[in-house]
């Protein structure tokens, strides 16, 4: 394994950094999809019941918290609230008060995706899950679906879909 210096200095994100394999890589994800009540949520929750909420990580002198999964519902659809709703559940997990969702409230969609970008690099965020997938809107020119597929490839972290259609 090479240290977080070096990966830096490599320019390989340390986010997706294979320690096993010694690859960067990139987020892997997925969609699930079925009719309504065949138990989509209820799986992925038994899943992401497997893992800690929240990992604090101390090395030498450097410390910090990692969240592997993090599940938002896209009841309302629109983008906007989909990245509060991302800040919002890391905020709920970290337990400091609505930090991350002051700083994304009231922005436009660029740049609350660059604020929940910055907040799953510092906490090392593996997935997020969005549920009720169905339900998220995307305008005409994809510039909300780019914007979502770049928070992916940007920090490393995967999106897991989950809803009753194919997106």
């Amino acid at each position: 394994y090479k240290g977080p210096a070096d990966l830096v200095q490599a320019g390989i994100p340390a986010n997706v950094y294979s320690v096993r394999h010694g690859l960067a890589g990139r987020p892997q994800s997925f969609v699930i999809y079925g009719v309504s009540g065949c138990g989509k949520t209820v799986a992925m929750n038994l899943v992401k019941n497997m893992y800690p909420q929240a990992i604090h990580h101390v090395l030498n002198d450097f410390e910090y918290i990692q969240i592997p999964i993090i599940t938002v519902t896209a009841l309302v659809g629109n983008m906007s609230e989909l990245m509060i709703a991302i800040a919002r559940a890391i905020d709920d997990i970290l337990g400091n008060g609505p930090v991350w969702e002051k700083r994304v409230r009231n922005r436009n969609v660029g740049l609350s995706g660059s604020i929940i970008k910055d907040a799953i690099r510092l906490h090392h965020v593996g997935l997020i899950i969005i549920d009720e997938s169905q339900f998220l809107k995307f305008d005409t020119s994809n510039a909300s679906l780019e914007n979502l597929i770049g928070i992916s490839e940007e920090t490393g972290c995967a999106l897991g879909f989950v809803g009753n259609r194919d997106l």
